[in-house]
Parts: C-alpha cells; structure tokens; sequence
C-alpha cells in the first residue's frame, strides 16, 4: 500500500495534467464551435440541412428548449393555471424549467406566459469509414 504523501503527490500532478489539456482543449473547442456555425450558416443559405464529403457527413439538428423571459409572468402563470399538477411541478420545481416537460406542455398546445421556445440547432458529425 502507497503511503499518503504519495498519493497527494500523484494526485497533485495528475491534476496538473488534467488541468493542462483543459488549457489546451479551450481552444480547439471554441474552434469547433466557430466551424459548427459556418457550417450550419452554409448549409442554411443553401437550403440545406446535411452535406457531406469523402471524409464524413454533416447535419443539423434542432431541438425546442425553454427560455424563460418573464419570470413574474410565469409565476402568475403557475399559480392560475388548470394544467395538471405534475406538469407544474415539474416546470416549478427546479431552478431551470425542465425542457422533456415544457415539450410535453406545447405539444399539448399549452401557453405558457413568461416563456418562449428558443430553438437551439446543432451541427452533428458522422465519420466515414476508412477504405
């Protein structure tokens, strides 16, 4: 068995290595973000949504989330509102509102004050295998 002060000592740099490719992954994920938009804003003025090449395939996806505007509007909203109890207590249960919940609730055609639908898109990334 290590004794203490060995373990502290390779905890120590073990998270001085995490805590260096960190640095070094900040950078390349802020590039993979710049190249997620221009991809969707080619695609998008082109009319398309998926493209590929002989490396791999792109698409966009999109999925609806709340984005709370209004938090009194909202609250007043809770408080006067007929839908069932769990879909309000899961929407005012937690610091967030719960995005499975709020889909539920608009696709049950229910307005909800205070909130809008923010549709948030993302670029997927499907390699192609090499031949």
């Amino acid at each position: 068995m290590k004794i203490i002060g060995d373990l502290i000592d390779e905890k120590a740099r073990n998270k001085a290595e995490i805590d260096g490719l960190r640095r070094q992954l900040k950078p390349l994920e802020e590039e993979a973000r710049d190249l997620d938009e221009q991809i969707k804003e080619v695609l998008l003025a082109g009319g398309q949504t998926r493209a590929g090449n002989a490396t791999a395939n792109v698409s966009i996806s999109e999925s609806k989330v709340p984005q709370l505007t209004d938090k009194q509007a909202f609250l007043q909203w809770l408080r006067t509102t007929d839908v069932s109890d769990d879909i309000v207590c899961a929407l005012f249960l937690t610091k967030t509102i719960k995005t499975d919940t709020y889909r539920e609730a608009i696709q049950a055609n229910i307005e909800i004050s205070g909130v809008e639908t923010f549709v948030s898109q993302r670029v997927n990334l499907s390699r192609k295998a090499a031949n």
